[in-house]
């Protein structure tokens, strides 16, 4: 592992070290022995399963650290408990001074389910700190995006949401689209690889994209729409001028 940064923060680099459970206990004794020089952790394809992550979380929040970026993607093995223990570095606005915090997060292949995304956006609705998560072929599904759309509409500190390659469909896209009418702060969506979403659903983001001004991206590539949907978001297009990438 190396870390690499500028000034007085660092990223711990340990992607690609086939890191368990057994060797949390040593990386968050370094982690916390940094005197909070290090800001983020690169561990990305490492076999790390919920345990791993239990064990990771629970000494972060006993220091009450906050983590400018984590990296977790591609460590298939957390699933759905591993997402869940996340969502303690997801703090509610109300929460206390001090308490341990994540500005991003990527999670990208790592299983975490309906289940782990549900967990995510009943955390976001309150949490006011995390700017980014990268949710991509993390098998989240209609419920998932459901649970996501609804943190969409209450969330007002994310920026940027990776759902590519989720299998979403058409009622996962009119709740993701609901919640864009109420959101002032998302600038980038990645709907990408889904493929089942469709005309129906594509179209969902016409109203939306009327009312939202504050979407830049927007990424529906490879969703199976068609010549219908197209129309429909040509004609948002005409009266939303925020948007520069579809």
């Amino acid at each position: 592992g190396s870390s690499s940064g500028t000034g007085s923060s660092s990223v711990l680099r340990l992607a690609y070290s086939k890191l368990t459970h057994k060797h949390m206990e040593t990386l968050c004794g370094a982690l916390l022995s940094g005197g909070g020089g290090i800001t983020g952790l690169d561990l990305r394809m490492n076999l790390l399963d919920p345990l791993a992550l239990a064990l990771l979380v629970a000494r972060l929040v006993e220091a009450g650290t906050t983590l400018v970026d984590l990296d977790l993607s591609d460590n298939p093995k957390l699933g759905p408990g591993g997402t869940e223990a996340l969502c303690a570095l997801l703090p509610p606005s109300f929460a206390p001074d001090g308490a341990a915090a994540l500005f991003t997060l990527s999670l990208n292949n790592c299983g975490c389910g309906p289940v782990g995304a549900v967990a995510l956006g009943t955390a976001l609705e309150l949490n006011k700190s995390l700017t980014r998560l990268e949710l991509s072929n993390c098998r989240v599904g209609d419920v998932g995006a459901v649970a996501l759309g609804t943190a969409v509409a209450e969330n007002v500190c994310l920026v940027t949401l990776n759902l590519a390659g989720n299998n979403i469909r058409v009622r996962g896209a009119r709740a993701i689209a609901a919640g864009l009418r109420y959101n002032g702060t998302l600038t980038s969506l990645d709907l990408s690889h889904n493929e089942r979403l469709g005309d129906v659903g594509v179209a969902c983001f016409g109203a939306a994209l009327e009312e939202n001004q504050a979407l830049a991206v927007l990424d529906l590539s490879c969703t199976g729409a068609g010549r219908a949907s197209a129309l429909v978001i040509s004609e948002a297009l005409d009266s939303n001028p925020s948007l520069k990438v579809l």
